[in-house]
């Protein structure tokens, strides 16, 4: 296996604690991020294929699934994440990984999506291999709500510097892939909200 990166790291050793304070309810999540849940009622299908990077315990997933959604899929680093992931969606294909490389075959997902995980990537180390990885499995739409700050800012985060970055998560997907459609583009709070397709 790949040797970790600093961010795979930090969130193996500080994951579970983050998975046990991450405990809001499908029904909590659902009304504090509205318009982000709309973008997957806007695709009109149920049966797409979704895969959310960084599922953690499995909210996003959970609401989707009560949405009517059943090609869920998902991957996490922390382990307990991952368990009580697939204990709440026993018919989602959870597996632990790196989203840096994610096991599964290009254009495998009519969906790929992040949930506050970009902004936990480091913006030239990792963020661009993630954003890459996301990419190569999407076969047509690319998700998101991350933390909006107009240039990439670093903050501390669990007394650590170097884990968090707020940033126009929206631009940098347009910079990346110039080619790529920016179908919606709204904020939510201090998130941006984005649908891409391919």
């Amino acid at each position: 296996m790949k040797e970790l990166n600093e961010q795979e790291k930090f969130w193996v050793k500080e994951g579970p604690a983050y998975t046990d304070r991450a405990n809001a309810t499908a029904e909590q999540r659902l009304k504090e991020r509205p318009k982000f849940f709309n973008l997957f009622e806007s695709l009109g299908d149920k049966n797409v294929s979704i895969l959310e990077i960084g599922c953690n315990r499995g909210i996003n997933l959970s609401v989707l699934d009560s949405l009517g959604f059943k090609n869920l899929s998902g991957i996490d680093i922390v382990e307990s994440a991952v368990t009580i992931c697939q204990q709440n969606l026993p018919n989602a294909d959870i597996r632990k990984g790196s989203i840096l490389s994610l096991p599964w075959e290009d254009e495998q997902f009519d969906v790929v999506f992040s949930s506050g995980v970009l902004i936990h990537q480091h913006r030239t180390e990792s963020l661009p291999v993630v954003m890459d990885e996301m990419a190569r499995c999407a076969k047509s739409n690319i998700l998101g709500v991350e933390d909006y700050n107009g240039v990439h800012a670093g903050k501390t985060y669990r007394r650590q510097d170097d884990q968090y970055w707020a940033a126009p998560y929206d631009r940098c997907w347009k910079e990346r892939f110039p080619q790529y459609k920016m179908v919606t583009r709204q904020m939510e709070g201090m998130r941006v909200i984005y649908r891409i397709d391919k």
